[in-house]
């Protein structure tokens, strides 16, 4: 091949800033293109490596971090083909671009066909080259992402990195196993800080798209002029500031998953696209008037009632219904204390690991008034609890004393009653049954069930307790 094969263009393609220089290896057993491609390949910023021959290749695919590979299809001594195998087996995400002097429709179709990310005829393009260079880093950076995230995922706590043994938290595992293998979309409700975004991923985890794309994104931390460009993308010059062509997140997520949060705060005009998208497959970049296929799977999360919202014609109701195909119910961590010793636990692993130092335990009489509390802010509020007393708590042991005022305030299992002649709290507002009521439970609890004890610390006889707890439905 000759140099006059490699075909230069004046115009430069915009590379994204890299903090650390990509690798690419290049492959041809033509000297003056080998050198001619690996020096436009390293003006652009990145380290190359070359070899002229598959023998030369493989030893650099063995011994660098190779990013990305471009290779000629015929070699002296092995094909393209067996670089390519070499370099998926060294690392799947490795993206190999395969060129060739002869190509063909057949012999383009068999290296996609193989694991090549695209296929360049001789003369090359050198823009066109460092433009699939570049959408291939692209691809490859979201890989690892899910890669990453699987890792995380597959922590031994929990189901897909949710934590939890209560009958409520089980229901969502059970209902995360039901609809993780379809292609349904999925609404999840739930007061804010319970998991939401977790339990998305784990649908997708356990989903057949686990090695596609993840991609979330906050409708509510969005401006509403900004969102659609974010969620379909926008075509150059769509608007002041759009000074090149955007690809928006169904295009990037492309057989991947979609992760709508608080769905409820998204604009009306916003939610007929996503109507759209939903019932057609397709999408129109902001600005364009091509219409793209897209395959995409939705999770949307709310903390807000959408049924109210769609009373108050604040939500459509046509998306409501076309969102609620599955919808998950998260409980608030307060109908779920019985996990709270567990997300301690984790936390307070996950902060020993981080920190690389143990961490403060907590006392059985901390960890009962931990479970009292309410937790308004869920699980989030929970991890920053335990975060905030591992940095503050010195003396290797979180005790009642160390927590705050309203901790040490709480009811512990809704017992009051810490020896004989001590002390039951009352709410103000409450009722004098109400108050009775609890009087008469905690004092059971206190002697045991024992209830000849129980009358005579209340000073009644045995009958009129027993008619007492069959009139306040005490077991």
């Amino acid at each position: 091949m000759d140099t006059n094969q490699v075909i230069w263009e004046s115009e430069s393609i915009s590379l994204k800033a890299m903090d650390n220089r990509k690798t690419v290896l290049v492959v041809d057993d033509n000297q003056a293109s080998l050198h001619a491609i690996s020096r436009a390949l390293e003006r652009a910023g990145y380290a190359v490596f070359s070899a002229q021959n598959g023998k030369g290749a493989l030893e650099l695919l063995e011994t660098k971090v190779i990013n990305i590979v471009v290779t000629d299809l015929k070699l002296p001594d092995f094909t393209g083909e067996t670089i390519l195998e070499a370099a998926k087996q060294r690392d799947n995400a490795i993206a190999v671009i395969v060129i060739s002097a002869y190509g063909t429709i057949e012999s383009a179709v068999e290296a996609m066909k193989k694991g090549a990310y695209y296929f360049l005829k001789k003369p090359i393009s050198i823009s066109e080259l460092r433009l699939h260079i570049e959408r291939a880093l692209e691809k490859q950076e979201l890989e690892y992402r899910v890669e990453d995230l699987s890792r995380k995922l597959d922590e031994k706590y929990g189901f897909g990195g949710l934590i939890g043994v209560s009958p409520a938290i089980c229901k969502v595992f059970e209902q995360i196993r039901q609809v993780a293998p379809t292609r349904s979309t999925v609404l999840i409700q739930g007061e804010s800080g319970t998991g939401k975004e977790l339990i998305a991923r784990a649908i997708h985890h356990n989903s057949e798209r686990r090695d596609r794309p993840f991609l979330a994104i906050n409708c509510s931390a969005i401006s509403s002029s900004l969102l659609e460009s974010e969620l379909f993308g926008h075509e150059k010059g769509a608007f002041t500031g759009a000074i090149s062509t955007h690809k928006g997140y169904f295009e990037v997520a492309d057989t991947g998953t979609i992760f709508l949060d608080e769905i409820g705060d998204m604009p009306m005009m916003t939610q007929a696209k996503i109507l759209r998208v939903l019932e057609t497959r397709e999408f129109l970049r902001v600005g364009g008037t091509t219409s793209y296929k897209t395959d995409v799977r939705i999770i949307a999360a709310t903390n807000v009632n959408l049924e109210n919202a769609v009373a108050a014609k604040n939500f459509r109701e046509d998306l409501y219904y076309r969102l609620k195909v599955f919808n998950i119910n998260v409980p608030p961590l307060k109908e779920r204390k019985e996990d709270i010793p567990y997300f301690v636990e984790h936390f307070l692993k996950l902060l020993n690991e981080e920190n690389g130092r143990n961490v403060p335990r907590i006392s059985k009489e901390a960890m009962d008034c931990i479970i009292a509390h309410d937790w308004p802010g869920n699980v989030r509020e929970l991890k920053n609890f335990i975060e905030r007393a591992s940095i503050t708590i010195k003396n290797g042991i979180i005790r009642v004393k160390d927590l705050p005022a309203t901790f040490q305030n709480a009811n512990p299992n809704n017992r009051h009653l810490i020896k004989e002649g001590g002390t039951i709290q009352i709410k103000i507002g409450e009722s004098m049954d109400q108050s009775e009521k609890r009087i008469i439970e905690e004092t059971l609890n206190y002697t045991d069930r024992n209830r000849t004890h129980t009358a005579k610390i209340l000073k009644i006889g045995l009958r009129t307790l027993q008619r007492k707890m069959k009139r306040y439905n005490i077991e």
